[in-house]
């Protein structure tokens, strides 16, 4: 069975840090996503709500967090940044649970789509497409099939496009 997610503590903050840490690592030697999940808890829009963990058997294995954006000059979006799930824990349903529970509280709360940079074959699982389709662009060179997007509100991007901008912790120009 899943356990399921909740909302981070600051207890956690340690456990969550090794998880972003190890699983981004992995990949790319240069990775410093557990320092910029540290820098948008200090951001003004921080919420907690929106910063989720697993544990098991007292250990954080899992962990996932949203960050307010804008898509041209519109707010009411956010971004999932970063997801990290512990490499023994994964493919057992952890992230998703993550995604699920993210998704959930961004739509009761009244935002209207969620946006992401990740692996198309994974996040599409979940109901995520291209940005491009929606006339929504990332502010970084990358590729369009990874710079994905899901509304949470059907029809919630018809009459929205543009670049997305990110809090100032991304340190990212639009």
């Amino acid at each position: 069975m899943i356990k399921m997610p909740r909302t981070i503590r600051p207890k956690d903050f340690t456990g969550a840090k090794n998880v972003i840490k190890s699983a981004f690592l992995e990949k790319d030697p240069e990775a410093n996503e557990d320092i910029l999940v540290e820098a948008l808890r200090e951001e003004p829009t921080y919420d907690e709500e929106f910063e989720l963990v697993i544990e098991k058997d007292g250990e954080i294995i899992a962990h996932g967090m949203l960050s307010d954006i804008a898509i041209g000059e519109e707010k009411g979006f956010l971004a999932l940044a970063p997801l990290a799930v512990k490499k023994s824990e994964r493919c057992q349903g952890y992230g998703g649970a993550i995604i699920a529970e993210l998704e959930k509280r961004a739509e009761m709360m009244g935002y209207r789509a969620i946006s992401i940079l990740g692996d198309p074959a994974y996040y599409s699982r979940f109901g995520y497409t291209p940005a491009a389709d929606y006339q929504v662009e990332s502010p970084l060179e990358v590729p369009t099939e990874y710079y994905m997007i899901k509304e949470l509100i059907p029809g919630a991007l018809a009459d929205t496009s543009g670049i997305v901008t990110y809090v100032g912790s991304f340190g990212i120009e639009s």
